[in-house]
C-alpha cells in the first residue's frame, strides 16, 4: 500500500530533510570561555577545555573556526586594562605552577591536535591565532 502524499507535504518533508542533514554534519562549537573564568580553572579543567575545543575544530569548516576565534576575540576587546593585567599575572603564576608532566600532557595534546587538522583548518586557525595574538599585544600596551 502505497501513501499518496499532496505537493506541499512533500516539499516540507523535503525542506526538514535537508535541513537535518546539515545541521547533523556540521560540527558544534563551544561557546568560548571568558580568559577569567579561564584561568581560575584547574590545570585538568584547562585541559579537558582545550580537548573539547580542539575536538570540535577538527570536525569544523575553515568558517566556523574563524568565527569561533571572533567570539574569543570579542570577549577580549570588553576586557578593561586592569582586568587584563589580573588575566596576565595570572596566567603567568599557572604557567610557574604546572608540574613537568602537565607540561607534556599539554604538549602531546597540541601535537596530536595539529597532526590531525587538514591543510584548510591548519590555515584557519593559524590565521585566527596570529590574529587573535596582534589583539592581545595591543591590549597589553
Amino acid at each position: 500500500m502505497s501513501l499518496k502524499l499532496n505537493t506541499p507535504v512533500k516539499i516540507t518533508a523535503a525542506i526538514f530533510a535537508s535541513f537535518l542533514l546539515a545541521t547533523s554534519s556540521q560540527a558544534v562549537m563551544p561557546e568560548p570561555i571568558g580568559e577569567m573564568q579561564l584561568v581560575n580553572m584547574s590545570f585538568d579543567q584547562r585541559l579537558a577545555h582545550v580537548k573539547e575545543v580542539h575536538a570540535a575544530i577538527l570536525k569544523s569548516t575553515p568558517q566556523e573556526i574563524i568565527a569561533y576565534w571572533n567570539k574569543r576575540e570579542s570577549l577580549l576587546a570588553k576586557l578593561s586594562p586592569a582586568e587584563v593585567k589580573l588575566i596576565i599575572a595570572k596566567a603567568q603564576a599557572n604557567a610557574r605552577a604546572i608540574t613537568p608532566e602537565q607540561n607534556n600532557a599539554f604538549k602531546a595534546e597540541q601535537k596530536a591536535y595539529f597532526a590531525a587538522m587538514n591543510p584548510e583548518q591548519r590555515a584557519a586557525v593559524k590565521a585566527s591565532l596570529d590574529n587573535l595574538k596582534s589583539k592581545q599585544k595591543s591590549l597589553m600596551q
